[in-house]
C-alpha cells in the first residue's frame, strides 16, 4: 500500500493581531518531485517574498494539474480569544487535513492508500480524522523545524506565510493608519507605537498581554 503524506504549518500565531492561518500540503504525482517548482520549496523563513510568492502561484497551477493538492483554513481572532491560540491553530489545521484528507479520497475512491500526517513543531495536536481511518491507520508525526526538512511542511509553510501576508496587506487598506502591511500584526515597535496612538482594533486579540495591557489603560484614562 502506498502512503502519501500531508505536511501541515500555519501562520500568525505570534501576531497580536489578524488570523492564524493554517495549510495542508500533499504530493499527489510522483512526477512533481522530479520538478524545480519542488527543488525551490523550502521553511518560508528562507526564501524571500519573490520567492514565496513565485513558489505559491506555482503550487497553485501543480493543483490544478492535479499534481499537488491543498487547502487552507484560518481562525479568526474571536475565536483565538475564546479558546486560545494553541487550541485556535489546532482547529484551523484540523479543518485543513480534513478537507485535504476529502480530497485524496475523493480522487482514489476505495483504492488502499495509507496517509501520514507530518506537522510542524511539537504541540502534541490530536485531530478529528477517525472518519478516514477505515483504508487503514492515519499517522500523526511532529518534527521541530520540519518546514526546512520536508518539502510538503515547507510548501504548507510557504502557502500559509503567502496567505496571510496578503490578508494582513488587505487590512491595511481598511485601516491604512496601522501599518498592517508592513508588520502584519505581529509586535514590531511600530505596531506597539500605533496602538497607543489610535488604540486597539477589533482584528486585535484581546487576550494577549499587550493589547490587554492597552485596553486596561485606556479605560483608566
Amino acid at each position: 500500500m502506498s502512503t502519501i503524506a500531508i505536511g501541515v504549518d500555519e501562520a500568525g500565531r505570534g501576531a497580536w493581531a489578524g488570523p492564524v492561518v493554517a495549510w495542508a500540503f500533499a504530493i499527489v504525482k510522483s512526477r512533481f518531485r522530479k520538478t524545480e517548482l519542488h527543488a525551490k520549496i523550502n521553511d518560508s523563513k528562507l526564501l524571500s517574498k519573490r520567492q514565496r510568492n513565485a513558489v505559491s502561484q506555482g503550487l497553485r497551477e501543480a493543483m490544478d494539474r492535479g499534481d499537488v493538492c491543498f487547502y487552507v483554513a484560518a481562525v479568526g481572532s474571536d475565536t483565538v480569544d475564546a479558546v486560545g491560540i494553541k487550541e485556535a491553530n489546532r482547529l484551523a489545521m484540523d479543518s485543513a487535513i480534513t478537507e485535504v484528507l476529502k480530497l485524496l479520497e475523493s480522487r482514489n475512491p476505495g483504492k488502499m492508500i495509507g496517509k501520514e500526517i507530518l506537522v510542524d513543531g511539537n504541540d502534541h495536536y490530536r485531530f478529528d480524522i477517525a472518519e478516514f481511518e477505515t483504508g487503514g491507520k492515519i499517522e500523526i508525526a511532529e518534527h521541530i523545524r520540519g518546514d526546512s526538512r520536508f518539502k510538503v511542511i515547507g510548501a504548507a509553510s510557504i502557502l500559509a506565510k503567502v496567505t496571510r501576508d496578503t490578508l494582513m496587506e488587505s487590512l491595511a487598506l481598511l485601516y491604512p493608519q496601522y501599518g498592517f502591511e508592513k508588520h502584519k500584526g505581529y509586535g514590531t515597535a511600530l505596531h506597539r507605537n500605533v496602538l497607543s496612538e489610535f488604540g486597539v482594533l477589533e482584528i486585535h486579540r484581546k487576550t494577549y498581554s499587550p493589547i490587554k495591557h492597552l485596553i486596561l489603560r485606556a479605560k483608566k484614562i
